[in-house]
């Protein structure tokens, strides 16, 4: 059997040569996620609004912060409205190389009684733009109870948000 000494005893070469390979395949095995960008947007919203989970609010301050990554396409967000703290959302995220925003924007689906139904937030980004979008339309169909201004596609509004750090 082939081996070499170590320290004075005899190891075998596959031994070592297997220990190797684990040292060094185990981090590279690792999965990569990009971390979230911990960025807080707020704007004041003029009328009342609906979040990803259903729940109605009066105008006022929404807070949106990136708060966790959960995969590379998936991020976790927390809610605040008028400063308190209204839950955590999981959010589909797209980066684009679109190039068109300075500002962040929060964009709402307007439904047939003037509410807002959140969908989601874009940050600008050098040279990109990271868009999250925390629900999907079947979701603001129910919470809405399906009907929605010009019959399935509803116009969307957009919100300049003020920039921040948490």
């Amino acid at each position: 059997m082939n081996g070499m000494t170590l320290r004075g005893g005899s190891v075998p070469l596959l031994l070592v040569a297997l220990v190797l390979v684990i040292a060094v395949a185990l981090p590279a095995s690792q999965p990569a996620l990009a971390a979230p960008s911990g960025e807080c947007v707020t704007a004041r919203v003029e009328s009342p609004f609906r979040l990803p989970d259903g729940a109605l609010h009066p105008a006022g301050s929404l807070t949106l912060c990136d708060t966790r990554t959960l995969s590379p396409v998936a991020d976790l967000h927390t809610i605040r409205v008028n400063g308190s703290s209204v839950g955590m959302f999981a959010s589909r995220k797209r980066t684009t190389e679109a190039r068109l925003l300075t500002r962040p924007q929060i964009v709402f689906n307007r439904v047939a009684d003037g509410t807002l139904d959140l969908v989601g937030y874009v940050l600008p980004a050098p040279g990109r733009s990271v868009a999250f979008r925390l629900s999907d339309d079947a979701a603001l169909q129910r919470a809405a109870g399906g009907g929605r201004a010009g019959g399935d596609s509803a116009p969307a509004a957009a919100i300049i948000a003020k920039a921040g750090e948490r």
